[in-house]
């Protein structure tokens, strides 16, 4: 498959060893005053940061996602528990964008696609290969929904590291470096990790996550909510012979559809943070809604 290189913007050559990309979701308020018809709510917000550095690849994400109002934009809560990078094989696959494709989860898909005899390429072409299960092995509004969120596939093919995406709300294109910068909106201290170790790196990378300020997203502040990006970030380590977690894994979940995610919140088992001027009864009535257009959609 042709790949295209992304030309370095914010290189610096003596920081050629080291490659950062921060990826964020930006999702603005809906403008017009239809009704949506697809689901009542969206489930989005993520903050994804990769790293090459001279002696690993460092993967890192927050685990919040935040719950809107399809009609209004309005947000509603959010959850500390989305899995945002997914280990394949020694490589990885993270994410940036919606949480969910059309009425299926995200993260179960590209775990499908893990376990599938295509997920065995180069990292180069991963999300290529990713791309095409997806339109082989599921709906159209589930195909079409993958091709707008932001992916990322990081690993090493025969000893050299790659770091690999897809803007999906951008140009579509997919592309692959192994050094230089993309812009960065955090202010990451590139120098700091240019010699840092993994796990240096991994540390500083992590705080970055918990320290970038969430009035960075197009979520506005308000009082009383937490403003900066939330939930244990997790942290996936790469090398040539291998990969491993930094730290906890992400937690498993269940749930494939947005109903079984509603029953899950019913249960007791996803916790929500309201933001200010939501109650409860507002919450159950947009889930309702919600669950009732999963159920009625089925697998799409």
């Amino acid at each position: 498959m042709k790949r295209s290189i992304a030309e370095p913007v914010l290189g610096s050559p003596r920081l050629g060893g080291l490659c950062i990309v921060l990826l964020l979701l930006c999702v603005g308020a809906a403008s017009d005053a239809q009704p949506p018809a697809g689901p009542a709510f969206s489930l989005s917000g993520s903050l994804v940061v990769a790293a090459i550095t001279p002696h690993g690849i460092v993967v890192a994400s927050d685990s919040r996602g935040t719950i809107r109002d399809a009609w209004s934009g309005r947000p509603i809560a959010f959850y500390d528990a989305v899995q945002k990078v997914f280990p394949i094989q020694n490589a990885v696959i993270a994410y940036t964008g919606s949480d969910t494709l059309g009425n299926r989860f995200l993260g179960p898909v590209i775990e499908a696609f893990r376990d599938s005899p295509h997920s065995r390429q180069p990292v180069p072409e991963l999300l290529q290969a990713l791309i095409l299960f997806v339109d082989q092995n599921y709906p159209p509004m589930v195909a079409q929904s993958m091709r707008a969120e932001t992916l990322i596939a990081a690993g090493y093919d025969q000893g050299k590291p790659y770091l690999c995406y897809r803007m999906g709300e951008f140009d579509g294109k997919f592309y692959c470096q192994s050094s230089g910068f993309i812009p960065a909106l955090a202010p990451l201290q590139a120098q700091d990790l240019e010699n840092a170790s993994p796990e240096a790196a991994a540390d500083l990378v992590r705080s970055t996550i918990a320290t970038f300020p969430r009035s960075w997203l197009s979520f506005r502040h308000q009082p009383g909510v937490a403003s900066k990006i939330g939930g244990p970030t997790r942290v996936r380590l790469l090398f040539p012979d291998g990969s491993r977690w930094y730290g906890a894994p992400p937690a498993s979940h269940e749930w494939l559809f947005l109903s079984d995610w509603v029953a899950a919140y019913r249960a007791g088992k996803v916790h929500f943070t309201l933001y200010p001027g939501v109650t409860q009864k507002d919450v159950a009535s947009l889930l309702e809604r919600g669950a009732t257009w999963s159920r009625n959609a089925g697998e799409f």
